[in-house]
């Protein structure tokens, strides 16, 4: 079958999606390409399949050639597999049941229709009667696919790709039946959000009442019945809440958590990627997100609560695959979640695609997870090098860097620069004059190997020829703040394609994306830059932190980055050779002369630092 939008009906096989992007201008919101879909899909259609053990017993070799197919030949093993099993693989796949609680564009609606539908019509060579692909399309809009997204106009676009979908393969129209309802099916709400609304003895049949209207709802194409079923409807579910004021999916989609087996079978999804900074979450909302979700800690991002949430949407054999930021594998916010994913919520593998354009242009790199809960198997980190690779299925087992004791290890004290909402409290206290009441302030890019500069600092769309902040007669910085910005310390740059490190003996202020290392636990700080500023450093970040690559070769460095490069117990006299070597390379960059020489000691130190880590 074809994908609906590769159709000519006036829809280039993108156009919904773009015009998603052009609706939809809020943070953190992305479309997701087709190809991405089409994997996500397969890999858990296969998942699904598979655990279906006692039922189908098909090995996944064969479903993988039963989705590859584009007939179901006679005489072949596939034919003679499948004869034996096609009734009840029909009916699993009819009562399969999806939901994309960041439904979007519906991408993945459509995708999972497209593939079920599709395996479904391949099964007609065992039927005495042919399904058409409209009935099929419709009967799994029906009964399997559910969605819900708090942005009306990106319901109405799911809406609308679902109907073409139906439409688009069929050229005789009168062949076309009346096209169903979907205001229950995708709809509009906040999925983050439990319902407050908990089934009892007195809104059971309330909600019995619900799930019937809705069905009827869905076939109805009376513009008069429509409109009274709507309203039946609505007063039914005015009646359940019972002046609660949050219905939930668990109650707007209450005929999938009412029976033997609650919950999905599939949970799946691009959740919307806003930070901490961008979401502003009200205290009302923190406060409610630490109760429903105790794993999301920190300054997280919103795709974690999804993660979470989608946990409680499945079924106890449920399967879930997410595309999500690449900060999931080792961000300090992220890590509570993802030991419950692996330890308690089988999570599979995750696969990098940050490598090739995957949001055309748009800055966040990506990764792929897949999860079952029945899965038993450890945690494994692949990658795909390009669309190619995704599509042919060709991906690369992330290798594992060796393990050393840490910076942490070694107590070594990191703070960061401004961050947060602190951010902009700042900048009414930067000046470009130096007085009695300020000092230095610099960001990262102003941080260089053994130098840095207050000149041309680019901070929060302007630039200052020269930076300074107040920590004097001020009452916006914290004192712990301010006795950080007077204190020597190792500053390190946040966004750099090498580790660059500079010690600072005089006050200096730290904007965003800036860290610093200020409590050396008796070591020599000059060593201790010399180590950071060392080619086996960067190599190493290169190596351990792939999750923190960005476009043009950049890495982004926080302080959980710093905290987990490696340390070790090294003598005395290694640690004079490097801090008389990085003495004089401070001064070198200082007076900007003899960079000759600069060459042939860093090359000097990098020899002795990697003979340190062998």
């Amino acid at each position: 079958e074809s994908d609906p939008l590769d159709k000519e009906v006036g829809i280039d096989p993108e156009m919904l999606g773009k015009v998603f992007e052009r609706l939809i201008d809020i943070n953190g919101v992305v479309y997701t390409p087709k190809i991405v879909v089409q994997h996500m899909c397969e890999e858990l259609i296969k998942r699904y399949l598979a655990n279906l053990k006692s039922e189908l017993n098909l090995s996944p070799e064969l479903i993988d050639n039963l989705i590859k197919c584009t007939n179901i030949e006679k005489e072949t093993n596939l034919y003679s597999q499948i004869e034996k099993i096609y009734k009840i693989l029909d009916i699993k796949l009819k009562e399969l049941k999806i939901i994309d609680p960041a439904v979007g564009s519906g991408q993945f609606t459509t995708g999972m229709l497209s593939l079920i539908t599709d395996i479904r019509l391949k099964l007609n060579i065992f039927f005495q009667y042919d399904r058409t692909l409209f009935q099929l399309k419709k009967s799994c809009i029906q009964n399997s696919i559910y969605g819900i997204d708090i942005i009306g106009s990106s319901v109405e676009i799911a809406r609308l790709r679902l109907w073409l979908s139906l439409i688009v393969d069929e050229n005789r129209i009168e062949n076309i039946s009346a096209l169903p309802n979907l205001d229950y099916k995708i709809y509009q709400s906040n999925s983050l959000i439990k319902s407050s609304v908990q089934v009892n003895l007195f809104n059971k049949d309330k909600l019995t009442l619900f799930v019937e209207l809705k069905q009827n709802l869905y076939e109805e194409n009376d513009d008069e019945k429509v409109d009274i079923l709507k309203t039946k409807i609505q007063n039914t579910l005015k009646e359940i809440a019972d002046g609660k004021d949050s219905f939930g999916i668990e109650i707007i989609f209450n005929e999938i958590f009412e029976n033997k087996n609650p919950g999905f079978d599939i949970v799946i999804g691009n959740p919307p990627y806003e930070s901490a900074v961008d979401k502003k979450r009200t205290e009302t909302e923190k406060e409610y997100n630490k109760k429903i979700y105790p794993e999301a800690t920190g300054s997280y991002d919103e795709f974690i609560l999804f993660l979470l949430r989608g946990l409680h949407l499945l079924k106890k054999s449920g399967v879930y695959s997410w595309i999500i930021k690449n900060s999931f594998l080792n961000s300090n916010y992220s890590e509570k979640t993802k030991n419950k994913l692996i330890n308690h919520s089988g999570l599979i593998n995750s696969l990098d695609v940050s490598t090739f354009d995957v949001f055309h242009s748009v800055g966040v790199y990506p990764i792929i997870i897949t999860g079952d809960l029945n899965n038993k198997e450890s945690f494994k980190e692949y990658s795909a090098n390009s669309l190619e690779d995704l599509e042919n299925k060709n991906f690369y087992k992330v290798k594992k860097t060796k393990t050393y004791k840490t910076i942490k290890d070694f107590k070594l004290k990191i703070f960061s620069g401004t961050a947060g909402f602190g951010a902009k409290a700042i900048i009414r206290l930067l000046e470009t004059k130096k007085t009695d009441q300020n000092i230095p302030f610099i960001v990262s890019g102003n941080v260089d190997r053994y130098k840095y500069s207050n000149n041309d600092v680019r901070y929060i769309y302007k630039t200052y020829p020269q930076a300074y902040i107040k920590i004097y007669s001020q009452r916006t910085l914290a004192d712990q703040k301010v006795n950080f910005y007077k204190d020597p310390k190792i500053v390190i740059a946040g966004m750099t394609k090498k580790i660059e490190a500079v010690y600072i003996k005089g006050p200096i202020g730290l904007g965003v994306g800036i860290y610093a290392i200020y409590n050396f636990n008796n070591y020599d700080p000059y060593f201790l830059t010399g180590l950071l500023n060392s080619e086996f450093y960067t190599n190493y970040l290169l190596s351990a932190f792939k999750d923190k690559h960005l476009k043009g070769g950049y890495i982004s460095i926080n302080k959980s980055v710093i905290e987990n490069l490696p340390f070790t117990t090294i003598d005395e006299k290694n640690q004079a050779y490097i801090v008389e070597r990085s003495k004089e390379l401070h001064k070198i960059y200082k007076k900007k002369n003899d960079t000759d020489n600069a060459e042939k000691i860093e090359k000097e130190i990098n020899n002795k630092v990697n003979d340190i880590f062998r």
